[in-house]
Protein backbone atom coordinates (compact mmCIF):
# COMPACT_ATOMS: atom_id res chain seq x y z
CA UNK A 1 0.00 0.00 0.00
CA UNK A 2 2.86 2.67 0.91
CA UNK A 3 4.51 1.71 -2.12
CA UNK A 4 1.34 2.25 -4.24
CA UNK A 5 1.19 5.87 -2.60
CA UNK A 6 4.51 6.48 -3.02
CA UNK A 7 3.87 6.29 -7.24
CA UNK A 8 1.57 9.46 -8.56
CA UNK A 9 1.12 7.22 -11.09
CA UNK A 10 -1.18 4.76 -9.55
CA UNK A 11 -3.52 7.19 -7.79
CA UNK A 12 -4.89 10.60 -8.90
CA UNK A 13 -6.11 13.69 -5.95
CA UNK A 14 -9.57 14.61 -6.36
CA UNK A 15 -10.50 18.09 -4.96
CA UNK A 16 -13.95 18.99 -4.42
CA UNK A 17 -13.86 22.98 -3.59
CA UNK A 18 -17.86 23.85 -2.52
CA UNK A 19 -16.72 27.17 -1.96
CA UNK A 20 -16.72 27.66 -5.45
CA UNK A 21 -20.45 25.89 -6.29
CA UNK A 22 -21.79 28.64 -3.58
CA UNK A 23 -20.32 31.44 -5.44
CA UNK A 24 -21.91 30.54 -8.34
CA UNK A 25 -25.05 29.62 -7.42
CA UNK A 26 -25.23 32.61 -5.49
CA UNK A 27 -24.57 34.83 -7.87
CA UNK A 28 -27.28 32.56 -10.41
CA UNK A 29 -29.65 33.32 -7.65
CA UNK A 30 -28.76 36.75 -7.41
CA UNK A 31 -29.47 37.79 -10.73
CA UNK A 32 -33.03 35.70 -10.65
CA UNK A 33 -33.69 37.81 -7.81
CA UNK A 34 -32.65 41.22 -9.32
CA UNK A 35 -34.47 40.20 -12.15
CA UNK A 36 -37.64 39.90 -10.13
CA UNK A 37 -37.02 42.53 -8.56
CA UNK A 38 -36.65 41.36 -4.90
CA UNK A 39 -33.19 44.24 -5.24
CA UNK A 40 -33.45 47.25 -6.12
CA UNK A 41 -30.74 48.93 -8.28
CA UNK A 42 -28.26 49.91 -5.33
CA UNK A 43 -28.37 46.25 -4.49
CA UNK A 44 -30.26 46.25 -1.49
CA UNK A 45 -32.78 43.74 -0.49
CA UNK A 46 -35.25 43.41 2.78
CA UNK A 47 -36.00 40.48 4.29
CA UNK A 48 -38.26 40.23 7.61
CA UNK A 49 -36.88 43.33 9.99
CA UNK A 50 -33.32 43.87 8.16
CA UNK A 51 -32.29 44.98 4.86
CA UNK A 52 -29.14 43.50 3.39
CA UNK A 53 -27.19 45.42 1.34
CA UNK A 54 -23.58 45.20 -0.16
CA UNK A 55 -20.83 48.16 0.03
CA UNK A 56 -17.44 47.50 -1.03
CA UNK A 57 -17.66 44.65 -1.24
CA UNK A 58 -19.14 43.90 2.28
CA UNK A 59 -22.45 42.84 3.40
CA UNK A 60 -24.08 44.72 6.00
CA UNK A 61 -27.21 45.06 7.49
CA UNK A 62 -29.86 47.84 8.47
CA UNK A 63 -33.03 48.03 10.52
CA UNK A 64 -36.21 47.64 8.12
CA UNK A 65 -39.57 48.29 8.93
CA UNK A 66 -42.30 46.53 6.39
CA UNK A 67 -44.80 49.26 4.61
CA UNK A 68 -47.54 48.36 6.43
CA UNK A 69 -45.77 48.86 9.95
CA UNK A 70 -48.44 51.39 11.73
CA UNK A 71 -45.85 52.74 13.73
CA UNK A 72 -47.51 51.26 17.26
CA UNK A 73 -45.86 49.79 20.24
CA UNK A 74 -47.37 49.52 23.62
CA UNK A 75 -48.69 53.03 24.63
CA UNK A 76 -46.93 54.20 27.82
CA UNK A 77 -50.70 54.64 29.44
CA UNK A 78 -51.91 50.57 28.72
CA UNK A 79 -52.96 49.35 31.89
CA UNK A 80 -49.34 47.10 32.23
CA UNK A 81 -46.56 46.99 34.67
CA UNK A 82 -43.31 48.85 33.93
CA UNK A 83 -41.51 45.71 33.36
CA UNK A 84 -43.32 45.66 30.17
CA UNK A 85 -42.60 49.16 28.68
CA UNK A 86 -39.02 49.11 29.67
CA UNK A 87 -38.96 45.91 27.70
CA UNK A 88 -40.32 48.08 24.68
CA UNK A 89 -37.55 50.76 24.82
CA UNK A 90 -35.23 47.44 25.53
CA UNK A 91 -36.12 45.60 22.64
CA UNK A 92 -35.68 48.90 20.30
CA UNK A 93 -32.57 49.04 21.46
CA UNK A 94 -31.14 45.49 20.94
CA UNK A 95 -32.39 45.35 17.51
CA UNK A 96 -30.72 48.59 16.47
CA UNK A 97 -27.34 47.17 18.51
CA UNK A 98 -27.85 43.73 17.11
CA UNK A 99 -29.21 43.94 13.37
CA UNK A 100 -27.96 46.63 12.08
CA UNK A 101 -24.75 48.36 11.19
CA UNK A 102 -22.95 51.36 13.64
CA UNK A 103 -23.14 53.75 10.34
CA UNK A 104 -27.05 53.13 10.74
CA UNK A 105 -26.94 53.76 14.69
CA UNK A 106 -27.82 57.80 14.85
CA UNK A 107 -30.05 57.61 12.52
CA UNK A 108 -31.88 54.37 14.03
CA UNK A 109 -31.69 55.52 17.42
CA UNK A 110 -33.31 58.80 16.42
CA UNK A 111 -35.97 56.78 14.70
CA UNK A 112 -36.50 55.00 17.94
CA UNK A 113 -37.12 57.97 19.83
CA UNK A 114 -39.60 59.17 17.90
CA UNK A 115 -41.19 55.96 17.43
CA UNK A 116 -41.80 56.38 21.40
CA UNK A 117 -42.44 59.29 22.23
CA UNK A 118 -45.57 58.80 19.61
CA UNK A 119 -46.65 56.35 21.86
CA UNK A 120 -46.75 58.70 25.07
CA UNK A 121 -43.57 57.40 26.46
CA UNK A 122 -41.84 60.07 28.86
CA UNK A 123 -38.54 61.23 27.58
CA UNK A 124 -36.50 60.91 30.83
CA UNK A 125 -38.00 57.50 31.19
CA UNK A 126 -35.98 56.71 27.10
CA UNK A 127 -33.26 58.30 27.65
CA UNK A 128 -32.65 56.59 31.50
CA UNK A 129 -33.71 53.11 29.83
CA UNK A 130 -31.68 53.52 26.78
CA UNK A 131 -28.23 54.72 28.76
CA UNK A 132 -28.55 51.51 31.01
CA UNK A 133 -29.15 49.23 28.04
CA UNK A 134 -26.37 50.68 26.56
CA UNK A 135 -23.99 50.39 29.45
CA UNK A 136 -24.77 46.53 29.58
CA UNK A 137 -23.81 45.87 26.32
CA UNK A 138 -20.66 47.94 26.61
CA UNK A 139 -19.63 45.73 29.84
CA UNK A 140 -20.96 42.60 28.29
CA UNK A 141 -18.51 43.34 25.04
CA UNK A 142 -15.37 43.32 27.85
CA UNK A 143 -16.38 40.08 29.28
CA UNK A 144 -15.99 36.68 28.48
CA UNK A 145 -19.25 35.08 27.62
CA UNK A 146 -19.94 32.22 29.98
CA UNK A 147 -23.20 30.55 30.60
CA UNK A 148 -25.28 31.01 33.77
CA UNK A 149 -24.77 28.73 36.64
CA UNK A 150 -28.21 28.95 37.24
CA UNK A 151 -31.46 29.47 35.46
CA UNK A 152 -33.82 31.90 36.95
CA UNK A 153 -37.26 30.32 38.04
CA UNK A 154 -40.56 32.61 37.77
CA UNK A 155 -44.16 32.14 38.87
CA UNK A 156 -47.21 34.13 37.19
CA UNK A 157 -49.51 36.37 38.55
CA UNK A 158 -52.34 38.56 36.86
CA UNK A 159 -51.28 42.55 37.16
CA UNK A 160 -53.34 44.53 38.93
CA UNK A 161 -51.56 47.66 40.73
CA UNK A 162 -49.97 47.91 43.34
CA UNK A 163 -50.93 44.79 44.68
CA UNK A 164 -49.18 42.48 42.28
CA UNK A 165 -45.88 44.59 42.90
CA UNK A 166 -45.59 43.95 46.19
CA UNK A 167 -45.30 40.09 45.39
CA UNK A 168 -41.86 41.05 44.20
CA UNK A 169 -40.25 40.89 47.54
CA UNK A 170 -42.29 37.87 48.44
CA UNK A 171 -40.71 35.54 45.63
CA UNK A 172 -37.23 36.74 46.51
CA UNK A 173 -36.96 34.93 49.47
CA UNK A 174 -37.58 31.91 48.07
CA UNK A 175 -34.97 32.73 44.71
CA UNK A 176 -37.62 33.05 42.08
CA UNK A 177 -39.03 36.19 39.89
CA UNK A 178 -42.26 37.75 39.08
CA UNK A 179 -44.19 37.23 35.88
CA UNK A 180 -47.16 39.30 35.18
CA UNK A 181 -49.99 38.44 32.75
CA UNK A 182 -52.76 41.31 31.80
CA UNK A 183 -56.29 39.89 32.89
CA UNK A 184 -58.36 42.72 30.83
CA UNK A 185 -57.91 41.46 27.31
CA UNK A 186 -60.21 40.91 23.90
CA UNK A 187 -59.50 36.81 24.04
CA UNK A 188 -63.22 37.09 24.73
CA UNK A 189 -64.18 38.30 21.32
CA UNK A 190 -61.26 37.85 19.18
CA UNK A 191 -60.46 34.34 18.86
CA UNK A 192 -56.32 33.58 17.66
CA UNK A 193 -55.34 32.09 14.68
CA UNK A 194 -58.18 30.12 12.50
CA UNK A 195 -61.34 28.79 13.07
CA UNK A 196 -61.37 25.45 14.15
CA UNK A 197 -62.54 22.76 11.45
CA UNK A 198 -62.91 19.09 12.05
CA UNK A 199 -60.73 16.60 10.47
CA UNK A 200 -62.82 15.29 7.51
CA UNK A 201 -63.19 18.93 7.02
CA UNK A 202 -59.41 19.77 6.25
CA UNK A 203 -58.84 16.91 3.99
CA UNK A 204 -58.11 17.85 0.08
CA UNK A 205 -57.85 21.90 1.25
CA UNK A 206 -55.30 23.84 -0.72
CA UNK A 207 -54.74 27.65 0.64
CA UNK A 208 -53.00 29.59 -1.98
CA UNK A 209 -51.80 33.42 -1.69
CA UNK A 210 -51.04 35.35 -4.92
CA UNK A 211 -48.26 37.70 -4.53
CA UNK A 212 -49.08 41.74 -4.80
CA UNK A 213 -46.08 42.88 -6.81
CA UNK A 214 -45.52 39.36 -9.47
CA UNK A 215 -47.29 36.34 -10.63
CA UNK A 216 -46.04 34.19 -8.15
CA UNK A 217 -48.35 32.33 -5.56
CA UNK A 218 -47.36 30.43 -2.15
CA UNK A 219 -49.25 27.33 -1.69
Amino acid sequence: MQDQLFDINTYVVITKDPIKKITNDLKELLKRWKSKGFIDMDNRINFLDVTIMIKNNRIIFDNYNKPTFSGRVLNFYLYHPPCHKNGVIISLVDRILLLSHPQFHQINFKKAIELLLNNSYHQALIFSTMNKRLKYHSHNLRQEKTLPLTVDKFFTIPYIKPVSESFIFVASYVHKKVAYTIPNTLNKFIGRGKDKLSKLSQQGVVYKISCHDCGARTT
